[in-house]
């Protein structure tokens, strides 16, 4: 009954700092059907929610307690409209952790947000550890395809992101922590043309160092040596390398 006489102030009250909690515990004691009335009514605010100090806890207590399929339905029709802005802020970009949660059957319009907007996303120091998060979720929640596809357009912006303070957490998310087969060997391929000025660029050059101490990858290795020291097939017998 409380809640159904609140119903046209729950939005109002949501962005309060102390109205929040009320929210949130009226949340947690209704049963599903007042659930499924509330989450009608405040669907549309979950964009405002989230980017704001108190709301953005309102919206993650909804999607951390939905568990019927018409409820994650509800906050993804709310959440998707303001995805790319909810990656750039540094409250609704745990709004979208949240959600890549729900499983890859419902996730997918968050990867779908991130190729569209990757650049944008990547240089904002929030979007792009939003980013990493995604990708560390447990497997289960996140499909081998999307993981690929992500993988792959690191791997393509890898110039650009191995020299940003912002992007450079993902080539060490690719490198470090991603269990893709010969991905040292793939990015070193992309990046060789342009080793000279990574070489030179402090936050570039302990990429090409990392490659150069990590083990088990001789080839990544012995092709940026060639490419730093112009080694090719024509080189006479008598060329030396310099100490």
């Amino acid at each position: 009954q409380l809640a159904l006489c609140m119903l046209d102030e729950l939005p109002e009250l949501s962005l309060d700092y102390l109205g929040n909690t009320i929210v949130q515990r009226i949340y947690d004691k209704c049963d599903d059907l007042i659930r499924d009335i509330i989450l009608r009514k405040l669907k549309s605010h979950l964009g405002i929610f989230g980017i704001h100090k108190s709301g953005t806890w309102v919206c993650q207590k909804l999607i951390k307690t939905a568990r019927m399929s018409r409820h994650i339905k509800f906050i993804i029709e709310g959440v998707e409209p303001y995805c790319s802005a909810l990656f750039n802020d540094q409250f609704g970009n745990y709004v979208i952790q949240e959600v890549v949660k729900f499983g890859s059957q419902w996730n997918q319009f968050i990867f779908d947000n991130i190729l569209i907007n990757f650049w944008t996303i990547c240089i904002n120091r929030y979007g792009v550890r939003a980013i990493r998060a995604c990708l560390e979720t447990s497997e289960n929640k996140i499909a081998q395809e999307q993981l690929i596809i992500i993988a792959s357009i690191i791997v393509l912006y890898s110039e650009y992101l191995i020299s940003d303070h912002n992007g450079t957490l993902l080539i060490t998310w690719l490198l470090d922590t991603s269990s893709f087969q010969n991905k040292y060997l793939l990015l070193t391929r992309h990046i060789v043309p342009y080793l000279s000025e990574l070489c030179c660029h402090k936050l570039g050059s302990l990429t090409v160092l990392k490659v150069l101490n990590s083990r088990g990858n001789d080839i990544a290795k012995q092709l940026i040596i060639d490419n730093i020291f112009n080694f090719n097939d024509d080189d006479t017998e008598g060329n030396q390398v310099p100490d």
